[in-house]
C-alpha cells in the first residue's frame, strides 16, 4: 500500500510539476510581450528593429525550449505510468479483476437476456394452449348444438310421421266407416227393395 501510495504520490507531483511548467510558460510569454511592446515604444528606427529580431528569436528559442521541456516531461510521465503498469503486481490484480468482471457483467447480461426470451417463449406457449383450449371447448359445444338440434329435428320428424299415420290411420277408419255405412244402407235398401 506504500508502495501505491507513493506512486498516486508521485503522478500528483508530476501533474503539478506539469502544471506549474505551463504556468511558468505562459508567464514568460506575458513578459516577453510586455518587454517588446516597452521596447519598441522606447526604440524606433532600424535598432529596433534589429533589437526585435534578436529579442523575437530570444523569444522564440526560450519557447522551443519550454515546450521540448514540457513534450520530454510528458513522455517520462508517459513510461513511467506504463512501467508502473507492467510492474505493479497490485495493478495487474485489479486489471485482471476488472476484465474478469465485465466477462461476468456480459455473461449476466446473456443469461438475463435468453431467461427473458425464454419466458417469453413460456408465455407464448401459454397463449396457445389456452387458444388451442377455448377452440375445443367451442368445438365440443358446437357438437353437441348440432347434435341437439339434429335429435329435435328427428323427434320433430317422428313426431310428423306419427301426426301423418294417426291422420292416415283416422283417414282409413272414416273412409272404412263410410263404407259400411253406404253398405249398411245399401243393404236396408236391397232389403227394403227386394
Amino acid at each position: 500500500m506504500k508502495w501505491k501510495s507513493k506512486n498516486i504520490s508521485k503522478q500528483r507531483n508530476w501533474h503539478e510539476l506539469i502544471s506549474i511548467k505551463k504556468s511558468l510558460y505562459r508567464n514568460l510569454n506575458r513578459s516577453m510581450n510586455r518587454q517588446r511592446q516597452e521596447y519598441e515604444e522606447e526604440t524606433s528606427g532600424a535598432n529596433v528593429q534589429a533589437a526585435f529580431r534578436e529579442n523575437e528569436l530570444q523569444r522564440e528559442n526560450n519557447l522551443a525550449r519550454e515546450l521540448d521541456k514540457i513534450k520530454r516531461e510528458e513522455i517520462r510521465n508517459v513510461r513511467l505510468r506504463q512501467q508502473i503498469r507492467e510492474n505493479s503486481q497490485e495493478l495487474r490484480e485489479v486489471e485482471r479483476k476488472l476484465r474478469a468482471a465485465y466477462i461476468n457483467k456480459a455473461l449476466t447480461a446473456q443469461i438475463a437476456q435468453k431467461e427473458a426470451e425464454r419466458q417469453n417463449e413460456k408465455i407464448q406457449e401459454q397463449k396457445a394452449y389456452e387458444i388451442l383450449r377455448h377452440a375445443r371447448i367451442e368445438e365440443a359445444e358446437l357438437k353437441k348444438k348440432l347434435k341437439q338440434e339434429d335429435i329435435n329435428k328427428k323427434a320433430n320428424y317422428l313426431k310428423e310421421l306419427q301426426d301423418q299415420m294417426i291422420l292416415k290411420e283416422k283417414s282409413k277408419r272414416y273412409l272404412y266407416e263410410e263404407f259400411l255405412r253406404e253398405k249398411k244402407d245399401a243393404g236396408r235398401y236391397y232389403t227394403k227393395n227386394a
